[in-house]
């Protein structure tokens, strides 16, 4: 199923990014980790961090990145189980 205003949001981001050294994408609630990946596949350089409480999410998001990352070269994602709804355990900041 193709996510219209998801793929809008990316090329946005994208967009912003272009003429940036080693941005840091941060891909919140990542589920399958599809909009990290995305980012990953996009640039070589950017540091790509995707975050979710579903561990059974990061599970298949782990699997998309190491696949994507032996057959294409994508850049690594690091991957995060963490509630970003809660400022007081998320380690968010440690992502730079």
């Amino acid at each position: 199923m193709r996510r219209v205003h998801t793929e809008r949001l990316l090329g946005w981001g994208l967009n912003v990014l272009r003429g940036s050294r080693r941005p840091v994408v941060v891909d919140l609630c990542a589920g399958s980790g599809a909009i990290a990946l995305a980012a990953a596949h996009d640039r070589r350089d950017d540091i790509v961090h995707a975050v979710d409480t579903d561990r059974a999410f990061l599970v298949d998001a782990e699997r998309n990145a190491v696949d994507r990352a032996a057959a294409i070269g994508d850049t690594p994602i690091n991957l995060h189980a963490d509630d970003v709804t809660d400022l007081y355990e998320c380690r968010i900041g440690d992502f730079a």
